[in-house]
Formats: C-alpha cells, structure tokens, sequence
C-alpha cells in the first residue's frame, strides 16, 4: 500500500518546530512525503523519533521522499535553503504508524484425507475472510480443494482500513491403493517370493501375524522374500496406508513344505502324545527362580509350570529356554513336569539324543523343599530333589 502525505510550503515563512500535521498510516505502508518547494531552492528531508532531534534523511533531496515500510512512528519535515536566505524548515509532519492486527485461526488441521467431511473455520478477530482451495465461506472442503498441499488465508481489515493476513499450508492426502496381498501360497521351499500389489497412493508395509521363526527381508516391498520353519503356516499382512486416511489391509497364508517329523512318545493317563525336541536344548545349567518360589509343584503339567515359573521368575530360567523356544514350525515348547520328564527317561532309546546325566523337571520343591526342583538322571532313573542353583540339562517338548 502507497500512502501520499503532502506538506505545505510557504516561502519565507518560518514554522515553529511544534508546528505538527498527523497523518495515520498502516504498518508496512510505502510512504510519499511530498512538497513543491520555489525554484532554485536546495531541498533536504530529515525525521526524528521525537519532534525536536532532527537528522538529515541521506540521499533526500528531491521533491518527494519515499519511504518504504514504515513501522515506527515517527515526525518529519524539509529543510529549505534559499540562495538568499538561511535554511529554514518546513511544517513537522507527524505519522502515525498503526500496529498490525494479531490474527489467530482455528478449525483447520495440518492435514486431511480426502474423503473426510468439510471443517468450519473460525478466526479472531472475526469478519474478515477466508480464500483458497477448496474454501467456501467459512468452510474447508478436502475433495473440492482436490490432493496436494494448499495456502489458506484469513484476511481482515480493520476500521482504519489496515489489512493484515494469515496463511496455513493444510495437505491433503488421496486414499490409499486398495492392498491386494497376493494368492495364499503353498511353498515348495522354505523361502518364498510374496506377490503384493505396488501402491499407487501410499506406502505398503508387511507383518507377521501368526506362526513362529518367519522373517521377511524387507517389510515394505511387495516382492519382499519371506524365509518361514517347516511344517509351518504363517498368515501376513500387506497393509497400504496414506496418514491420515484409513489404511487398507489384505492378508496372505503362506504354508511351508514339511520337515522331519519329531521324536513323539504316549505319555500320561489319560494318554496324550508328548513331542520331544531331538536334541537337548541346553547343557548343564542352573533351574533358575533362586530365592524366589514360583508355585509351579505339578508333577503332570510342565506347561502350566512353565508359564508360571516364567511370569514370577522371568524368562532367565530353565523353563524359560523352553517358552522362548521357536523350532520346527512351533513356538509353544516348554519344560517337562516331573512324571513327563520320567516318561522321557522311560522311552529315551527311542526318541534319541540324550546323554548320561542330569535333566531339570519343571517342578518345583514345595513345604521346606522350594529352594529345590525335581529332576532325573538318565539313563538311571535316579531322581530326586536338586538346588535350584545346581546345573543340569535341559530337554524342550510340547503337545498338539
């Protein structure tokens, strides 16, 4: 905005150095203080913060002074040299230079989705208006203002005719590519290719929902390899999203070939089939929980024990080998109680791979034994109870 202020001049006429004009201005306005002085005078603009302390403006000299955004109040005046008489001033024009007007905005979020609804926009002061894509009085449409990051601003003008404006830069997102995760697949080795679709909007991301021991080489490509255990099946998810519209999701089951069948004995009355790890998984080592009693005395549930030792002991025990066990498509191994350690013993030809030793029961000593857990020598049968701080080995199994 140009603001023109003009000061009159009479010659030889002297001002008083009170002699004041006031003119209000809006902050930043470009100002043209002009006069039309007699010929063959010398002309120089000067200001002063206070009315009194002039100083020459440099390089004002000529009829008008231009002075461009103007923020601070200020007074100003022309000095006037004739070739016949000593310098003299002109009348002090005071200008008065407005604040801008503080303006705050709300309703508006840093972004959208391009299906969600229209935001009604408020803004202080009120009265002034709204512009930009997709705005309609008030209001903020995000399917009419289309994809992309988009200014919208509030200008309002005041009573003295300031203008001041504010812009807030709000992206708006398209909805993500539907996720289409590929066939299921029934592999034939055990690494396979996923088949994703590839997003068009948006970014997909892989996850792992059920089945142990799978890894995917990259989360977020489409053709990512997925390495699973044999005799497994894994459901997974290909996951398109686009913040902050609602992501899509499909999944994918992904079966892998058989491995070799493990060693399996009946145990127990009622019967059950015990599944038995091949090899044991882990040497000599302490049974763990010292100082503590975990309760888990069951001489026929080595499963309920396990889960028990390991929410009172935490997974550094011997039945926490077993409950952080992933092997051979299954992750729900655990250590034997008591009588299931003995079935073992009983059947350990046949199942293979123990030594001449040792092995921890997940039973733990109750009354005036709970500093001890039961365990059992193989092959000699030999059992009874051993500090919880004795090593022995340790052999995982599970149940279908």
């Amino acid at each position: 905005m140009k603001t023109f202020i003009t000061l009159s001049l009479f010659v030889f006429i002297v001002f008083q150095a009170n002699s004041q004009v006031v003119d209000t201005v809006c902050s930043g306005d470009t100002l043209a203080l002009h006069l039309a002085p007699p010929s063959g005078v010398l002309l120089q603009w000067e200001d002063s913060p206070d009315s009194i302390n002039f100083t020459p403006v440099p390089g004002a000299v000529s009829d008008t002074f231009m002075l461009e955004g103007a923020v601070l109040t200020r007074f100003y005046r022309a000095m006037i040299t004739g070739p016949e008489c000593y310098p003299y001033p002109t009348e002090v024009k005071k200008v008065v230079v407005l604040p801008p007007v503080q303006l705050s905005v709300s309703g508006l979020d840093s972004s959208y989705c391009i299906s969600d609804a229209s935001a009604a926009l408020t803004a202080s002061p009120s009265g002034g208006t709204f512009s930009g894509a997709g705005v309609t009085g008030n209001t903020f449409d995000p399917s009419s203002a289309g994809t992309g990051s988009h200014p919208i601003t509030y200008t309002y003008v005041d009573s003295h005719g300031c203008s001041n404006s504010k812009t807030i830069h709000v992206a708006v997102m398209g909805l993500p590519t539907i996720a289409n995760a590929g066939p299921d697949i029934s592999a034939q080795s055990l690494t396979v290719s996923m088949a994703a679709n590839v997003p068009v909007s948006g970014t997909g991301q892989w996850a792992i929902i059920s089945g142990g021991g799978g890894a995917l080489d990259s989360i977020h490509s489409p053709v990512a390899e997925f390495t699973g255990m044999s005799d497994s099946i894994y459901v997974l998810t290909w996951t398109i999203a686009n913040p902050p519209c609602d992501s899509s999701t499909d999944t994918v089951t992904v079966t892998m070939p058989g491995g070799p069948s493990l060693p399996s004995v009946t145990c127990g009355s009622p019967a059950y089939t015990l599944y038995v790890h091949p090899t044991d998984n882990a040497g000599p080592t302490t049974w763990g929980c010292i100082g503590m009693v975990a309760g888990a005395s069951d001489d026929n549930d080595g499963q309920a024990n396990t889960d028990l030792i390991v929410s009172v002991c935490g997974a550094s025990t011997a039945a926490g080998v077993c409950e952080s066990l992933t092997a051979f498509g299954h992750s729900d191994w655990y250590l034997p109680a008591y009588n299931e350690l003995e079935c073992l013993r009983v059947n350990a030809a046949a199942i293979g791979g123990f030594a001449a030793a040792g092995y921890w029961s997940s039973t733990e000593g109750s009354g005036i034994f709970t500093a001890n857990a039961r365990m059992r020598t193989f092959p000699s049968g030999m059992s009874g109870f051993s500090g919880k701080s004795s090593s022995h080995r340790i052999r995982c199994v599970r149940k279908d």
